[in-house]
């Protein structure tokens, strides 16, 4: 059981502020946003029954924190697929990673 999802990045121009559940992270508002096609995320989940623990790869890198909101969600996948097998996420993006609005130098061909 793999599949592999690719996504643009989003820049929110108005974000929403406040939750209105906090548990499922859900905004008591709305915002406005709007993503940038040649910035993607590409993201792999595999769910193997040969895995001991889960693993999270962000940018080549190993997530060392067991209790992730990654981890959390896979709790939530493995409930509604009703199964019980550990699972690898490896994510990448061909972007800086939390850098917030992008800005490129006045001289950049972009």
């Amino acid at each position: 059981m793999k599949a592999t999802a690719v996504a643009p990045s989003n820049i929110a121009f108005i974000k929403y502020w406040g939750k209105k559940d906090e548990v499922l992270r859900l905004p008591e508002n709305g915002s406005i946003s709007m993503n940038l096609s040649n910035l993607l995320t590409t993201t792999t989940v595999e769910f193997n029954p040969r895995f001991k623990e889960d693993e999270i790869i962000i940018n080549n890198q190993k997530e060392e924190n067991a209790g992730s909101r990654a981890i959390k969600h896979l709790d939530r996948i493995r409930i509604l697929a009703k199964i019980n097998y550990k699972a690898k996420v490896a994510t990448n993006n061909n972007f800086p990673t939390e850098q917030g609005f992008l800005r490129l130098p006045r001289d950049s061909p972009h």
